[in-house]
């Protein structure tokens, strides 16, 4: 799949005949309906040895259990890391080897793990303390030599982070100084009172730890973007030294040899900082999650465009899986399946655009005909394929194309407000306007005040504004 939202418009689909093509191509090859209603059906990892008791030169044995054993209600935790995990094992805190007893070939011998070790350990550590039986890491519970066996665990993997009881994030940043640990362990409670003596030096320590915490590469990656939406409970794991752990304050957050901190604290804190960036990799996006066809509300519009634009700016390997994470990250009733799309003649804006007016509409030869109609709104202005902003046009031509009244002073606004955009630019983390002066721009017109969320609740929940430079390229600062 090629990613195309450094192009313009027209250079992605030429004219509106290929156009229609194209989104019957990608509906063909990929469309399906969503099936969330059906049993999740996970296998997982269970220690053999109930209290992980290890004997010298010994493995640590697991179970990979069936999948007929996920029973509706059963306590689970799941993992969110990166493959490509660089924490360093240190000879003064050694990690067990662990090896995988497969319960549906209990003859097999056992394997190896394919996870990273110090994740796996850390993790394991953690569910010892909640008296947690099962793990799922998917590197382990996924059969990675089958490509429909990972296909199927794509599609739903927002259920599986959302329906178990926690998800421990393994970072591999580690806390060295104890300025940082008494920040983010005891200083919390001195950010209460912003007029206090000691709110300014607090908060700019608190601000310094969370900048070095949000470097990790688990901020950067799009799998984790979507668990970090999708899980009911996260606990951050941050690796400690051996100095700070001996600290005796603050202990009781302590796991192993990790800090445990759990997302409300980070989010919170992340709000006191001063800095975009800290707010844009640590806060949540409220997702209200895409209620069905019709007409959107402004919440979902902003929270959609606005996941969109963090999803931007990771990174994973495969480029077609981004179409999945969006799908599962927004609820979305109709999915593209990534591996029939994994081409190169497949265009991921393209996808993004397929995806969004399949669950708007539902009906494919409905979207044809609303593209034929009202495309030429768009289609002859040479800017950014930047998908957040041309989803949140997308949601208001639908929304607006339901309305009985008249919408020549609407259309008239949206095109005006795509003019505007082409000589516009704005950083990577002041994007949010961009949206709300369009969304409420056209319900100023409407008069629907009461469906559509405030533009002052975008820029404080968020932190984003937008600049003017008079430059053409669109967002080009988040773009490379």
């Amino acid at each position: 799949m090629q990613r195309d939202n450094h192009l313009q418009l027209g250079q992605i689909y030429g004219d509106k005949n290929t156009l229609l093509k194209n989104i019957d191509k990608i509906a063909r090859l990929a469309l399906v309906k969503a099936t969330d209603d059906e049993p999740l059906q996970l296998r997982f990892l269970r220690p053999i040895q109930p209290n992980g008791q290890l004997k010298h030169d010994e493995y640590v044995d697991l179970e990979l259990t069936s999948a007929k054993e996920h029973t509706q209600g059963l306590i689970y935790t799941t993992v969110s890391y990166c493959w490509n995990h660089t924490q360093i094992e240190r000879e003064e805190m050694p990690v067990p080897e662990y090896r995988i007893w497969d319960a549906s070939n209990p003859r097999q011998a056992p394997r190896q793990i394919r996870c990273p070790k110090l994740v796996l350990h850390r993790a394991l550590r953690f569910v010892r303390g909640q008296g947690c039986q099962y793990l799922w890491i998917d590197q382990e519970c996924i059969h990675q030599d089958d490509p429909a066996d990972i296909e199927r665990y794509l599609q739903t993997m927002h259920r599986i982070y959302r329906e178990s009881r926690w998800t421990v994030v393994t970072l591999s940043c580690t806390i060295t100084a104890d300025e940082s640990w008494t920040t983010l362990v005891l200083r919390p409670r001195t950010l209460i009172d912003p007029d206090s003596d000691t709110y300014g030096s607090a908060a700019k320590e608190f601000e310094h730890s969370l900048s070095h915490i949000s470097t990790d590469r688990w901020f950067t990656r799009t799998w984790t973007l979507q668990e970090k939406q999708c899980a009911s409970i996260l606990k951050f794991f941050i690796p400690i030294n051996k100095e700070v752990h001996e600290l005796k304050d603050g202990q009781s957050l302590v796991v192993g040899n990790d800090l445990c901190i759990d997302a409300e604290r980070l989010s919170w804190a992340a709000r006191v900082g001063r800095t975009s960036n800290i707010k844009e990799r640590l806060n949540l996006i409220d997702m209200p999650g895409f209620k069905g066809h019709g007409q959107p509300s402004g919440q979902e519009i902003s929270s959609i465009a606005l996941f969109v634009h963090a999803m931007n700016s990771c990174d994973n390997l495969v480029i077609a899986d981004r179409i999945s994470i969006f799908a599962n990250a927004c609820n979305f009733g109709y999915r593209l399946l990534s591996n029939p799309l994994d081409r190169s003649d497949i265009s991921y804006v393209m996808c993004l655009i397929v995806l969004v007016l399949a669950n708007l509409i539902g009906d494919i030869k409905e979207v044809k005909e609303k593209i034929a109609t009202t495309w030429d709104e768009i289609s002859s202005y040479n800017m950014l394929a930047n998908p957040a902003l041309i989803l949140t046009i997308l949601f208001e031509m639908m929304r607006l194309s339901h309305r009985k009244q008249s919408d020549t002073e609407l259309w008239q606004f949206l095109r005006t407000e795509l003019r505007s955009a082409e000589n516009q630019k704005y950083s990577s983390g002041e994007i949010g306007s961009a949206y709300s002066d369009i969304v409420l721009g056209s319900h100023s017109l409407e008069n629907d005040a009461q469906e559509w969320l405030p533009e002052e609740h975008l820029e404080e929940h968020f932190g984003l504004k937008a600049q003017q430079d008079g430059s053409r390229n669109l967002f080009e600062d988040h773009l490379k």
